[in-house]
């Protein structure tokens, strides 16, 4: 149908807007208009902050796909150890950074698709036909569900909306949940090139003989018997010329490897066969190619088992024998071969392994013989080394190996003492007292091998630690290879003192090698980036096509319309379109888009002012549209008047479910932390992708899908709070319709709001705010930890919580190679020094102490660490067991009083009377003190004396004594003895005290690996002591004071003399010192110590020397399980695992602002606003409905051309006050409901309150029924 069209307007000749004439579609004539006529924009939408936005997303695609090349070039961004030990601010940059920046960025993209939607109704009524109702007066887009904008804008053909919506939804549910999972933590390895300094030190060959102290021999005793670590740069067959980085102390904390040229040191044997078949000769000569010739010397194969020819039980011969004879002999040796061999031959010694007859009358043995010649060797190698233990991990030859050169290491010197046993050179120093190297002894005594009283060392090292069974040694080769690994080791052991202990880079030189690095690193995750890079393109792209749209598209504002009062401006001279509003009051929104729907409207733009224009047909009515043409009609049918409603998202229905999420959420987030805080929660996947989707995308995507929830409840106040402040019909203009809540994103009102006292808007706004704080949290609420994990697991013990019954007398003596002749308990011949040597391995070289072993305590075995625990190899086992400790009971001896005490010559005595509660009983000492010589300067000695009862004396008597020892200190400063022959002992110069070991029992919670060594330290089911026994028969104490008698003469063992420096003589006074690091007890030039200097370091040496001891000798001291079923316990078995961990930081945020979410939303339901509105004011058409038949809108007549602070001057000058309720209208004398000026206002009646209302009076809910 064909219409003409006219303008309805009050002032006919405003009929064409200025500017018509020039408008074309070319860029020169829209640049040209722009020029000539003032025209608003809006700030979000200008042309800088739009070129802006491109530059932000290409900058983050630049800076993304940088990093990502990074990081696959150097496998990482970030590298640590354990990137979770990082502090927070270097993990800050990749947990939260990001988040953060997105975040940011999606409220700044919020700030520009509000305005975008803001603007579109006035965009389409500046087309140059204007627009149709529908498409502009009764546009809702900022209210709109944020996804489903893009929709409507597509089909509608509102580009600009569609563009920034579709922006918007792809930064918030795209952006932001997705590059929570951009980074991602493995474990990866690295390779640079590094400068390396090679130390070229070396001591001096001529002070090796001074300075090679027994150290080397008694580390390799550790090394071959209590599993010490080799020393660095070592292996068992090889040392190499240190070596370290310029940043060697960072990079020692780094896993990975160091590769560098450097010199590596090792020896070879050169071994032949000289073993005898046994026949009736009656002398045996081993002869060598070399000119060697032992006769009726070495091993005869002749020896029976059981054959003793001394009263020493241990001596008795056992089934196998071996024998040792070395090259030279400087005065110790009992056996050497310089005297059977060429001079040629002098690097060349003698080993004999053989059987022993069953019986005497059997035919003698055959003896498995060897000579070997020792040569030493250099080569210069590649070697690679571990970076945090620098251990050789491998080895590569760079050119063909060369003699060791005598003038580097003293092979004469070495071999003697290998032989001997001794050094040639007895100086004192700081090393642990002895006069031999080791002779394992205490190792040998457990085999099958015969322990002689000249056992040489080397047997002990070669076959006694070796790991096959003996009866493979009688195959020459066999054994060749047990003395080519012990000398070895031993060589080995000595280089690394020659070339200064791998610590000594006093002189070096500089060479180039590699390095590489095995770390945690942070990754970006391609997948991810590639997502993210590839919205931020998209997002450009619509920014760009925006940025085009707004350029080229009329906009016919000159002010912001956001507030009441500029809407008023606009339409307030057209008094045809107020008289065509006016009737729309009472009217639903179905009824409103009816009416003015396909209704056109133009917004224009002239010298006058801004103003809405209708734009009608020549016909008034569309009668096959269903339209009535008479406005009153309309009102007079009751069907016409709406009923007074609320936004449906302040109704009880919506309002439930959202409280409930967030109470839901909040408890499932504290279900997590709980069931996680303990041991974590499994991995969701082995796939880092799939790991960084549910553990950061998904969490920070129910983030993000929370905050427009927020926002739409916060644009939805905002809209209705100057008709909040209308209600009490008394409110300012600024304050009501010159308030701007529309003009920012919901997230940045909250302090206009703030300062206008509008609190629940206020707490709402934060409430968006938090939801990007929310965001941040969650994304990093997750992270990865490897745990150790617990696995129920049934454990047999090996032994009960019981001592055997020993003989408290058996044991080693001071100064002696030999014990007493009889054995028991943990005895079995030889010196007994075993501890001291696992104690001092541990002290200096931080080596594990014994199975079921701390520094106090050892703890009854839970299960049998020798037996078959393949199924455990890699485990951490967790388990209760019984706790077996000692403490001294000490107290201060009165010369004179309490005992006596003589030196005479060069030895000491003692006899003391012990209080025993029935009187006391007298013990002297049970062995030799010796003290040696006064010295003619200030000089100190130490006693340690075990005591014993006298002749006759009771079994009670017995055990007093022999478990009670007597400790001493002496000083003599004046250098002078008292008395030829004598020293005097005075109260001044010494202190004596009385020692008494007690055997501590407890119930203790243990960790230990497969080998039964702890792994944490113990805790104790109660502070107090307990007895770990089962037994039935309550065992006598005889039993305990044997034990303790028995341990006492393995640990209190008497050393040598005066001495005028502060090196210990004896075992105990030494371990004092190692542990406290003070010579205060031994020091000549110091006062004689007081008892409280005394005890604690005395009292944990003790504890530490009798738990290695007891560990070291479990199987001989405790009663062994017969009843493996009755006996089963349960423990844990503990295996590392990668888990799921929640930070508590974020974990804390989260459930605040969830708690808080919960309480806000109470709140702001209760304070809902109330049932007033025939509709809700989302569109213009609404607004102006509000006011159209009013008188309010006449103050606003004249002011279109006005800019916001203009007009906010006009209202202050006006001063008049308003208010929303019934008023009869100014243009037809009817009532009408909506805004209006005081006093012709009239408030809302209120509703009759309900019953909750009643109880909540709070509850904020004026209601009003229509009034026609």
């Amino acid at each position: 149908m064909d219409h003409g069209i006219t303008v309805a307007r009050s002032t006919p000749s405003d009929s064409t807007p200025a500017g018509d004439w020039k408008r074309k579609n070319t860029l020169l004539s829209r640049l040209t208009e722009i020029y000539e006529t003032k025209y608003w924009h809006p700030p979000a939408l200008r042309a800088p902050v739009l070129v802006f936005t491109i530059a932000i997303c290409w900058t983050l695609i630049a800076v993304l796909e940088y990093l990502l090349w990074k990081s696959q070039r150097d496998n990482g961004l970030i590298f640590a150890p354990v990137i979770n030990d990082l502090p927070l601010g270097t993990t800050f940059v990749y947990l939260y950074f990001p988040t953060i920046v997105a975040v940011i960025f999606s409220i700044y993209w919020a700030w520009i698709d509000l305005e975008t939607k803001r603007m579109e109704p006035y965009y389409q009524l500046s087309k140059p036909n204007g627009a149709l109702g529908k498409d502009s007066l009764l546009l809702q887009y900022p209210f709109s569900f944020i996804p489903l904008a893009p929709i409507r804008a597509f089909r509608d053909k509102h580009w600009p909306v569609f563009w920034a919506s579709f922006a918007v939804v792809l930064v918030t549910w795209g952006l932001v949940p997705t590059q929570a999972g951009l980074f991602s933590v493995q474990t990866v390895t690295r390779t640079t090139n590094a400068t390396f300094a090679v130390s070229t030190y070396s001591m001096p060959v001529g002070k090796q003989e001074a300075s090679l102290t027994f150290k080397y021999g008694q580390s390799t005793y550790g090394i071959a018997t209590a599993n010490e670590s080799l020393p660095m740069y070592t292996a068992r067959n090889f040392t190499l010329a240190p070596f370290k980085s310029a940043d060697h102390e960072r990079e020692s904390l780094q896993k990975g490897t160091q590769t560098a040229p450097t010199t590596m040191y090792t020896l070879d044997l050169e071994c032949e066969n000289a073993s005898h078949k046994a026949d009736n000769s009656t002398r045996i000569s081993y002869l060598s190619n070399g000119g060697c010739n032992i006769t009726d010397l070495g091993l005869d194969g002749n020896l029976t088992v059981g054959e003793n020819t001394s009263r020493y039980k241990s001596l008795e011969t056992k089934q196998y024998t071996g024998m040792y004879i070395g090259y030279h002999n400087a005065g110790l040796a009992s056996y050497y071969l310089s005297t059977l061999c060429p001079k040629s031959e002098n690097t060349t010694f003698w080993a004999g392994f053989a059987k022993s007859k069953a019986r005497a009358q059997d035919y003698p043995q055959d003896v498995t013989a060897i000579f070997c010649r020792a040569r030493y060797w250099r080569q210069e190698v590649s070697a690679t080394i571990d970076t945090m233990t620098s251990m050789p991990l491998k080895v590569v030859n760079l050119a063909e190996r060369q003699p060791l050169d005598w003038s580097e290491f003293n092979a004469t010197y070495f071999e003697s003492v290998l032989n001997s046993g001794r050094l040639e050179v007895n100086a004192r120093s700081d090393a642990m007292p002895g006069v031999t190297i080791p002779k394992y002894w205490d190792v040998v005594a457990r085999t099958n091998l015969t322990l002689s009283s000249d056992l040489m060392s080397m047997v002990g090292l070669a076959v006694g630690t070796g790991t096959r069974p003996l009866e493979e040694y009688l195959d020459w080769q066999a054994l060749s290879k047990a003395y080519a690994d012990a000398y070895r080791l031993l060589f080995v052991r000595a280089m690394v003192d020659v070339l200064g202990k791998g610590d000594n880079f006093s002189s070096s030189k500089e060479v180039a090698g590699q390095r590489q690095v095995v770390s945690e690193a942070v990754l970006l995750e391609p997948v991810f980036v590639h997502i993210v890079v590839g919205f931020l393109a998209v997002v450009s792209i619509s920014t760009i096509a925006l940025l085009i749209l707004t350029f080229i598209r009329q906009r016919n504002l000159r002010t912001d319309p956001s507030t009441i009062a500029s809407i008023m401006s606009m339409v307030a001279d057209n008094r045809a379109l107020l008289s065509d509003f006016a009737d729309l009051d009472c009217c639903s929104i179905e009824d409103v888009q009816k009416i003015i729907g396909n209704k056109r409207y133009k917004l224009t733009n002239n010298e006058c002012g801004t103003e809405i224009l209708e734009i009608t047909p020549s016909a008034i009515t569309y009668s096959e549209t269903g339209f009535v043409s008479s406005t009153g009609q309309r009102r007079d049918s009751p069907s016409s008047i709406a009923k007074p409603v609320r936004p449906v998202e302040f109704s009880l229905w919506v309002a439930f479910p959202i409280i409930n999420l967030f109470v839901a959420l909040a408890i499932l987030l504290g279900v997590l932390y709980g069931k996680a805080h303990a041991n974590g929660l499994p991995l969701p996947s082995s796939n880092t992708v799939v790991q960084n989707i549910l553990e950061n995308y998904i969490p920070t995507a129910i983030a993000t899908l929370i905050e427009p929830m927020w926002i739409l409840i916060n644009r939805l106040l905002c809209m209705l709070q100057p008709l909040e402040e209308l209600q009490d019909c008394n409110a300012k203009a600024e304050t009501s319709i010159d308030t701007n809540y529309s003009s920012l994103p919901p997230q940045l009102v909250v302090l206009q709001a703030l300062r206008a006292k509008h609190f629940v808007l206020a707490s709402v706004c934060a409430m968006a705010l938090l939801a990007n704080l929310l965001a941040v949290a969650f994304s990093g609420l997750f992270n990865q930890v490897s745990v150790d994990i617990q696995h129920t697991i049934a454990l047999n013990p090996t032994y009960e919580p019981n001592f055997v019954l020993v003989n408290g007398s058996v044991g080693p003596l001071a100064n002696n190679n030999q014990g007493t002749p009889n054995l028991s308990g943990a005895y079995f011949g030889g010196d007994g020094a075993d501890h001291f040597l696992i104690a001092e391995s541990n002290i200096t070289r931080n080596t594990s102490l014994p199975a079921w072993t701390d520094n106090a305590m050892f703890y009854v075995p839970v299960f049998d660490e020798g037996g078959n625990t393949s199924h455990l190899s890699t485990s951490i086992l967790e388990a209760k067991t019984n706790a077996i400790g000692a403490t001294l009971e000490c107290k201060e001896m009165e010369l004179g009083q309490d005992f006596n005490a003589h030196i005479i010559d060069t030895e000491g005595s003692m006899n003391v009377s012990i209080p025993n509660g029935q009187g006391s009983v007298r013990c002297r000492n049970a062995n030799n003190i010796l003290v040696g010589p006064c010295k003619d300067e200030p000089s100190a000695t130490e006693f340690v004396a075990l005591l014993q009862a006298r002749e006759n004396a009771t079994q009670a008597e017995e055990e007093i004594c022999m478990t009670s020892v007597i400790l001493g200190w002496m000083r003599e400063g004046q250098g002078v003895c008292s008395a030829p022959g004598s020293v005097s002992i005075r109260p001044n110069n010494t202190l004596f005290v009385l020692c008494q070991p007690k055997l501590k029992r407890r119930t203790a919670n243990i960790r230990v690996d497969a080998g039964g060594r702890l792994q944490a330290p113990a805790y104790y089911d109660s502070p107090s002591e307990v007895s770990p026994t089962n037994d039935t028969t309550n065992r006598s104490r005889t039993v305990d004071n044997n034990l303790v008698g028995h341990s006492n003469r393995f640990l209190f063992r008497a050393g040598a003399g005066w001495h005028n420096d502060t090196f210990a003589n004896d075992y105990l006074n030494y371990f004092i010192k190692r542990t406290t690091n003070s010579s205060r007890l031994i020091d000549p030039e110091l006062p004689v110590p007081k008892l409280e200097d005394v005890l604690e370091p005395l009292n944990q040496v003790y504890a530490k020397l009798f738990a290695i001891w007891f560990g070291r000798n479990k199987q001989d001291l405790l009663v062994p399980n017969q009843n493996n079923e009755s006996a089963t316990l349960y423990g844990s078995r503990l295996e590392p695992e990668r888990r799921l961990f929640l930070s508590s930081t974020m974990f804390i945020i989260s459930e605040a602002i969830l708690c808080t979410y919960v309480v806000v939303a109470i709140w702001v339901y209760t304070r809902r606003p109330g049932q007033y509105l025939a509709r809700m004011p989302t569109s213009i058409a609404s607004i102006i409905a509000l006011f159209a038949a009013s008188t309010a809108v006449e103050d606003m007549q004249g002011t279109s051309h006005l800019d916001r602070k203009e007009r906010a001057q006009h209202l202050r000058r006006l001063d008049s006050r308003y208010g929303f309720g019934s008023f009869i209208g100014g243009m037809d004398g009817r009532v009408h409901i909506g805004i209006e000026k005081v006093p012709l206002v009239v408030k809302p009646r209120a509703k009759k309150t309900t019953w909750l209302e009643h109880k909540l009076p709070l509850l904020r809910k004026r209601s009003v029924g229509p009034s026609v």
